[in-house]
């Protein structure tokens, strides 16, 4: 299994809007962060997306995504969903529909926010074709044969969805986790983590306390992503544990 990180920004990517800081204006590409999605393609080749950015386009253009079969949803925030109508191209080139997993809440705001997904307003133009599949936390298939698992976390008041797949994990977008959830991310080979920024957050996990949550963990790697632009690329790898990564737009790992 190869998973490829779309994105690796927070919700304004960066460089953000008008900021001159010195890693908005970096010439390192690798601080360049499209707003965080991965692609999992499996052994067979299916492709997977969580989340659909608001990057998405460019996201599967730069990676050459030409197939896609089906869409997780951590949380109906606009920089996971936003690019949920890019799906389109997949639908008219594969003539099929996509399956979309998410917690009810997700997907009733998702279907509040397209809503002329489900009742199109005029014919022309096309509108999304995506089958729904409202998820509990567990294990289920997809494909007929690839188990995932959905784990409860807590974005501010919100319960969303951190996804294990085999023994790697995406975990993104949060600032509470359960024992329970705990014990069901330990020991994995590679762990997705999102820090958003080194000072505490109300509603994301910082640096330190991923420090933490890793040292409890204890996966093999951890690669971070959905960061802000106040973390520098080379500065934090120098600065953290072995093992203990920034991840950057287009990198790819096998797991």
């Amino acid at each position: 299994m190869k998973i490829t990180f779309l994105g690796t920004g927070n919700s304004t990517g960066v460089p953000i809007i008008t900021c001159k800081c010195k890693v908005c204006t970096s010439a390192n590409p690798k601080n360049k962060r499209l707003r965080a999605s991965i692609l999992v393609t499996t052994d067979e080749g299916e492709n997977i997306v969580i989340d659909t950015s608001t990057d998405f386009r460019q996201q599967c253009l730069s990676s050459e995504i030409t197939n896609l079969d089906a869409i997780f949803y951590t949380h109906p925030h606009a920089d996971h969903i936003l690019g949920l109508d890019e799906i389109r191209a997949f639908n008219f080139t594969h003539k099929k529909s996509i399956p979309v997993y998410g917690n009810k809440f997700t997907l009733d705001s998702i279907m509040k926010t397209f809503h002329y997904i489900l009742k199109p307003l005029q014919r022309g133009g096309g509108v999304p074709q995506v089958n729904l599949n409202f998820i509990e936390e567990g294990k289920f298939k997809i494909l007929e044969r690839i188990e995932v698992e959905a784990i409860p976390i807590m974005h501010g008041i919100m319960e969303v969805f951190a996804y294990r797949i085999g023994n790697f994990a995406y975990v993104t977008d949060f600032n509470k986790i359960s024992e329970e959830s705990k014990n069901k991310l330990k020991n994995l080979d590679l762990l997705i983590l999102g820090i958003l920024r080194e000072k505490p957050h109300s509603t994301h996990i910082c640096l330190d306390e991923g420090l933490q949550l890793v040292e409890e963990l204890k996966p093999k790697r951890t690669l971070v992503t959905h960061t802000t632009h106040m973390f520098e690329y080379e500065e934090f790898n120098k600065n953290t544990p072995e093992n203990f990564e920034m991840a950057f737009d287009g990198l790819t790992v096998e797991v």
